[in-house]
């Protein structure tokens, strides 16, 4: 025997289209606060051409990352934010063909898409605004370590760590010509760090390679424009290019904090002119 299913009366009718069209407008509204959200984060992320900027901040951020400290800091400051996730954060146009190399490929897509027109002055940085990286006696905090920047130290030396204490890192951490038994038998960056040394630079012969290397900790440092003009738009692609792509080892030695722990023991040594001394910031390579 067929039922019959009740039918709605006109008033139950009435209720579920009432609720419907709630349910519809809190997500009409969800869906407009977030689109005005990006809008006005791609207001703010819309920067002007580095030529035309005084003092630029590069930082790469992931989504859980606050960036708002930076954007403070203006006109005083350009901040340049990439999107370092995979997809692209909503709202921030500069983003990374690959995500890999940590801050690596950040700081090397800016100078790769930007040259050979940079500000007077670029500070690479990462994106939190507290972090142990900065100096205590800055209360680790990074507008302060900004605040108290000596741009007419950056100006005279050319390359300078945003950090004055010198552990880790200094005076060496790395032995790329004599690396440690227990570094090769685990396979550590450090066993097979003269290939990279190589790799990286465009050095063609061991003769090349330091003995020794060491630099300050955490990849966080003022340039002028000319110490990047200093070397061609070419060497900085084949960086990205390994940074990226080249250091993706088929037997997977390599992984992406591996390649920025690598740039960071070279950072220094890109952008320094001082070669074989210790320099200022602590930093040597011999």
């Amino acid at each position: 025997m067929m039922l019959l299913q009740p039918r709605l009366s006109q008033s139950g009718r009435i209720i579920l289209l009432c609720c419907a069209a709630l349910v519809f407008l809190v997500f009409l509204g969800h869906e407009a606060i977030r689109y005005l959200g990006i809008l006005r984060l791609r207001s703010l992320n819309t920067v002007p051409r580095p030529e035309h900027v005084e003092k630029a901040l590069v930082m790469g951020k992931m989504p859980e990352e606050q960036v708002e400290w930076a954007h403070e800091l203006r006109p005083d400051w350009t901040p340049y934010i990439y999107s370092a996730s995979v997809p692209p954060e909503p709202g921030y146009p500069l983003t990374l063909p690959i995500q890999r190399g940590r801050e690596a490929g950040v700081y090397l897509s800016f100078i790769v898409d930007h040259y050979p027109n940079f500000p007077a002055y670029t500070v690479f940085l990462h994106a939190s605004d507290h972090h142990w990286h900065n100096d205590e006696s800055q209360g680790h905090w990074t507008n302060v370590t900004l605040a108290n920047l000596r741009l007419d130290t950056v100006e005279r030396d050319g390359y300078v760590n945003l950090r004055c204490n010198h552990n880790p890192g200094c005076p060496l951490s790395i032995n790329p010509l004599s690396p440690t038994q227990t570094d090769i038998e685990t396979g550590d960056p450090r066993s097979f760090f003269a290939d990279m040394y190589q790799e990286v630079l465009n050095v063609t012969t061991r003769d090349q390679v330091p003995e020794h290397l060491g630099a300050a900790c955490c990849s966080q440092f003022a340039v002028t424009r000319a110490r990047i003009l200093a070397r061609p738009w070419e060497d900085y692609v084949r960086m990205r290019e390994w940074a990226l792509r080249g250091s993706d080892y088929e037997d997977g030695r390599m992984n992406s904090y591996g390649v920025g722990w690598v740039f960071e023991s070279l950072w220094h040594v890109i952008f320094w002119e001082g070669g074989g001394v210790l320099s200022r910031g602590g930093e040597v390579s011999v």
